[in-house]
């Protein structure tokens, strides 16, 4: 992975956290961020460099396209995506 640059995107839906998760995660941007951050140390954790890994901000309910009313199409937004990108 020496030749790719990883980017680690958290993803969510658009319902509003309730209950005692919502202590945790006040709102859905920090849900998203904390998922990306959980899949990147992990990653690291298995051998691959920090160096490789580039940011960007995290953002809520990027991926509203996707949500539809059934508990299904939302369950496809709560996901993260990992995106390998030729280093420039």
């Amino acid at each position: 992975m020496q030749d790719k640059n990883i980017r680690v995107e958290g993803h969510t839906d658009n319902v509003r956290i309730t209950s005692k998760l919502a202590r945790i995660y006040p709102s859905n941007w920090e849900l998203s961020a904390a998922r990306a951050i959980n899949v990147t140390k992990y990653l690291q954790q298995q051998g691959i460099d920090p160096a490789n890994f580039i940011g960007k901000p995290p953002l809520a309910n990027i991926s509203r396209w996707l949500i539809t009313a059934r508990p299904k199409g939302k369950a496809k937004n709560r996901r993260i995506a990992i995106i390998l990108l030729p280093k420039e």
